[in-house]
This record gives structure tokens, sequence and C-alpha cells, in this order.
């Protein structure tokens, strides 16, 4: 299998309760990236600070300066539920095929101009993709499922 060199991370300021191992063993195939434990597979940047509480993954930030949590495996095609809760004000989200330097984000925010709440789609340098308007989701649980799936290249035939 061809693995990319993108990353999957989470920005500060979020509780991330879906990525069980019961949920992920069910379906075939698939596997967790977050154990319900500890911090195992992963690696934080920047002044955030990560831990797992009653089984969930916590994110906070100290002074307005948050952080980044990546996978440290590197994904191809991926599939990924998440439900969270946020603790307003915030701006987070979950990063996806990012390189490094670029990547699109599922955005945890609210954001004035222009208008967007969580939901919306990121992408730096173009700013949002596709907006969320509707402000009433931000007020519970939400579950998310994102994912990609890269085409295969074309074949050659004679």
């Amino acid at each position: 299998m061809n693995r990319t060199n993108r990353r999957m991370g989470i920005l500060a300021a979020m509780c991330i309760a879906a990525w069980s191992a019961g949920l992920a063993a069910a379906e075939k195939g698939s596997k967790p990236l977050f154990n319900g434990k500890d911090l195992t597979g992963w690696r934080k940047t920047g002044a955030g600070i990560f831990k797992v509480e009653d089984g969930c993954l916590v994110g906070t930030q100290i002074d307005g300066k948050g952080g980044d949590l990546w996978t440290e495996a590197k994904y191809d095609n991926f599939e990924l539920r998440v439900t969270y809760r946020v603790g307003w004000p915030a701006n987070s989200g979950f990063w996806f095929r990012h390189d490094g330097r670029r990547g699109y984000q599922y955005d945890v925010l609210k954001y004035k101009r222009p208008v967007a709440f969580s939901g919306t789609m990121y992408c730096p340098g173009k700013l949002f993709l596709t907006r969320n308007l509707n402000e009433s989701l931000e007020k519970r649980w939400r579950s998310v499922t994102a994912g990609t799936r890269r085409a295969s290249a074309p074949k050659a035939t004679s």
C-alpha cells in the first residue's frame, strides 16, 4: 500500500469521545486512532495541553496559545468518526491531508467575517471551501464523519 506523508491532527479545546476501540473493531479493517486510555500514537506541537479524561481526548489552551495533536502514523484512505463538544469560545478542528504546511480542516469555531460555524471546511490560503451558517448546531454534542479516498492511477494498456 502506498502511504502518503499526510497526517491527521486535532487542535485544542475539545473533547473527542467517539474514537473507541469498540466502534472501530466492529468494522472489518478499521483501526482506532485513539485507545481511550492515553496519548500513545500521538505527538503534540505548540502550547496546547492534551490529556485523557474518562475515555475522552481533551485539549485545552492557556493564554490563548493553542496547539496541535498529530497522529504519529501516516494514512492514505480513511474515514474519521468523531463525537465532540466544545467549551466556547474556541477555534479548533480536525486537520486531514496535511503535509506539514498545508491541508484541510473540519473547523470547530464561530467565525465572524465571513460568518461561519462548526462544520466549515478550511484550507490555508483559500479560507473556507464550504461554510456552515447554522449556529444552532453549536449547542450540543456533535458527531462528524469525514474521510477521503484517493483515486487509483489509470493503468496503461497495450
